[in-house]
């Protein structure tokens, strides 16, 4: 997992690549607020199809990573199974707390729905 000692060597290596970086991971998780929220206006409300849309869009490495990032960052709500706590701090590429923070990865999504998107991400074949 990227903690906020990967960040700083990103920043130090490279203002441009760690601007991008935070810009584009905000990107991602917007898109995945957006992938959920369509879901749910729908009345779908269907985790599965958020994360086989936001895959479609980005891929699944990086969906993966934005996902667990987003668990990692949430990981101390009581509403985060620990099933999905453990498989998101497994993610070689995802961010712990700290780094999401820093990084200013945000989601309007709320944590009980954002384990189920969880689940369906570990779940997606």
């Amino acid at each position: 997992m990227k903690t906020l000692e990967t960040l700083n060597t990103i920043r130090d290596a490279s203002r441009g690549a760690y601007f991008l970086l935070m810009r584009t991971l905000r990107q991602y998780a917007d898109l995945l607020d957006e992938c959920v929220h369509s879901e749910i206006i729908s009345g779908a409300n269907n985790p599965t199809n958020s994360v086989k849309r936001f895959v479609e869009e980005i891929g699944k490495a990086e969906a993966e990573m934005v996902i667990a990032s987003l668990v990692n960052a949430a990981a101390w709500d009581g509403r985060i199974y620990k099933e999905n706590a453990a498989w998101a701090a497994e993610i070689e590429d995802a961010f712990d707390e700290k780094a999401t923070n820093q990084l200013r990865m945000r989601t309007t999504i709320h944590p009980a729905h954002l384990n189920a998107v969880a689940t369906a991400m570990r779940e997606y074949k």
